[in-house]
């Protein structure tokens, strides 16, 4: 029988670890695979020339996070070594660039206290998100698996999302909803409630998530370093929350698409969300 797992419970957690083991930290380096299908409204481009670009955005789309954490806190955020700057490919006259939202950016998160602050470039400008946590159902399944050394247990919640969709040859950005299954493997063999990107409140480290069109998997980590870890946090940016930071993105997403319409080299839609 699944269990639903509440904030609570992952609150009391924390506590009661907190108290028995002191404060547990460490550096977990997850790799991030995003997979993003290219929809092209151009009817001159060849199947040969549409494999191309997505084979070169796939490839450019590997990317490497560092996540830092104590007991209350993380931080997440993505290691230039892998591919610095957008995600972008061409093929022949047609050019694609591909904006994930990571380029610059810093997570932090406070599980006792259920918030998130967030630094986000958009069109050169830089925002500070501050929220609360998302909290999120997670249902416990009984499975587990091994993942390096370390005993996983499998965790999944369905999460309503948003999908926005424009192109050089429409008139207005698009939104679609859809239901998401997020599926999350974490080991209490590292007692803590965090996980990659703003996902949390699980009775131990996350090390495997899959959701829609990501898969982030840690490939090695460092529990308790002679060194203090330094959770960081951001400092800088224009103070907005999430609904307001979404608004803005809309906004420019349209200015986007009203820009390059009608532009020749060809006309692509791309997909961005999830």
């Amino acid at each position: 029988m699944k269990t639903k797992v509440r904030y609570f419970i992952a609150s009391l957690f924390i506590f009661s670890w907190t108290q028995t083991m002191g404060q547990l930290s460490g550096i977990a380096t997850y790799q991030v695979q995003i997979e993003r299908q290219l929809h092209m409204d151009d009817a001159k481009l060849s199947p040969e020339a549409r494999e191309q670009l997505q084979q070169q955005l796939k490839r450019q789309l590997q990317k490497e996070f560092e996540l830092k954490f104590d007991q209350a806190n993380a931080s997440w955020k993505e290691i230039p070594s892998l591919n610095e700057g957008p995600a972008g490919a061409t093929a022949g006259e047609m050019r694609v660039r591909i904006m994930t939202g990571g380029e610059n950016a810093l997570l932090y998160k406070n599980v006792q206290k259920g918030v998130m602050e967030e630094n986000r470039e958009l069109m050169g400008k830089l925002f500070l998100i501050k929220d609360d946590l998302p909290h999120y159902e997670w249902q416990l399944t009984g499975e587990t698996k091994q993942i390096g050394h370390y005993t996983c247990q499998r965790a999944v919640y369905l999460m309503e999302t948003e999908e926005k969709i424009f192109s050089s040859e429409s008139k207005s950005l698009e939104t679609a909803k859809k239901t998401v299954e997020v599926e999350a493997w974490y080991t209490p063999e590292i007692p803590v409630s965090h996980g990659p990107e703003r996902y949390w409140g699980l009775p131990g480290l996350i090390m495997e998530l899959n959701a829609d069109n990501r898969r982030i998997t840690c490939s090695k980590i460092l529990l308790d370093p002679q060194e203090k870890v330094a959770v960081d946090r951001p400092k800088k940016g224009k103070a907005v929350d999430v609904a307001k930071y979404n608004a803005i993105e809309g906004e420019k997403m349209q200015e986007m698409t009203n820009k390059y319409r009608g532009r020749s080299g060809g006309n692509i839609q791309i997909r961005t969300g999830g």
